[in-house]
């Protein structure tokens, strides 16, 4: 099924996303847009999902420097990360000298006793100091001596769930603060599933053709992230999350890979694949780019070529 859905993501690049009114939707299916899709005026694409990655390196401008990433993130799009991923997580979160925050708040097992088994498994994987820290209340998140082993961490990995859980006990709160202040610290946040939705401030909550949306933490400026994309078919979400929202950037993160936001670059990593899409001004067709492992993009230029300056 990921093969075929790469190649409707394709026939996007290729054909173009020119509509004069929004289509119907499809739920389930590739067929929002592409049934309204007008030839436009660019090369044809090569029939491989290994595509060119274009150059978009631009002359930048004090208002665009404040995109660029102080610390950085690791945003997987679920189904299990492989060990490619985790790995380059605790790199960037200090290694054998990481002090890690793992937050489950996303599952529905967080609230049942863990024995330890979450922390033994980051130590197994060669973190060097790794805490729980886990509520459903905002009152406790807001408490110091909860958000106090934030203070010193160097990453924090979120897991997977429900994303309005997360939301829900820490939009707002001690936490969402101390989450900030670790990447202008120089820090990582993680996170997976659930864990990815929340790390842009406009958050896909659910929905299969039409995206339901809610706020997340904004964490990556200027896009919206969906994650397990081709595995569950979810590129009409996207796209219609895109045209609700104008000026964002759509970023669908595949099961068993991630991205890795540092500085202004954006990076694949891990198994499948990760569809960008480039909403354009004047009814351009929309600009799409299929990363595979270790290619490369610009945050920056993605969000000046759609149209939007970085708050």
């Amino acid at each position: 099924m990921r093969s075929s859905l790469v190649c409707a993501v394709l026939l996007v690049a290729t054909l173009g996303c020119q509509t004069a009114s929004r289509p119907s939707l499809n739920p389930g299916t590739n067929e929002h847009w592409l049934q309204h899709a007008t030839v436009a005026p660019r090369a044809v694409i090569a029939q491989t999902i290994e595509t060119e990655v274009v150059d978009l390196v631009a002359t930048q401008s004090p208002q665009d420097a404040k995109v660029v990433a102080n610390g950085s993130l690791v945003i997987g799009g679920g189904g299990g990360m492989p060990p490619l991923v985790i790995a380059e997580f605790l790199r960037l979160a200090g290694g054998s000298k990481s002090r890690l925050v793992i937050i489950p708040t996303a599952s529905s097992r967080a609230d049942k006793p863990d024995n330890g088994k979450t922390v033994k498994l980051w130590q197994e994987r060669g973190a060097g100091v790794a805490n729980l820290l886990h509520t459903r209340s905002k009152d406790e998140a807001n408490r110091a001596s909860f958000v106090a082993i934030m203070k010193k961490a160097t990453g924090v990995w979120i897991g997977g769930g429900s994303q309005s859980r997360i939301m829900a006990a820490y939009l707002g709160t001690k936490v969402e603060t101390e989450l900030k202040a670790l990447l202008k610290r120089g820090g990582v946040i993680g996170g997976s599933s659930a864990g990815a939705a929340i790390m842009t401030k406009l958050m896909i909550s659910g929905g299969r053709g039409e995206a339901k949306t809610k706020q997340g933490f904004g964490f990556l400026p200027g896009a919206v992230v969906d994650q397990h994309f081709l595995r569950r078919n979810r590129v009409n979400r996207l796209l219609d999350a895109l045209h609700r929202h104008p000026g964002l950037v759509g970023i669908g993160i595949d099961e068993g890979t991630a991205i890795v936001w540092s500085g202004d670059e954006i990076r694949t990593i891990g198994e499948s694949y990760v569809s960008v899409f480039v909403p354009q001004p004047d009814g351009k067709p929309m600009r799409v780019e299929i990363l595979n492992d270790g290619e490369k993009l610009s945050l920056r230029s993605l969000l000046r070529d759609a149209g939007r300056r970085p708050k």
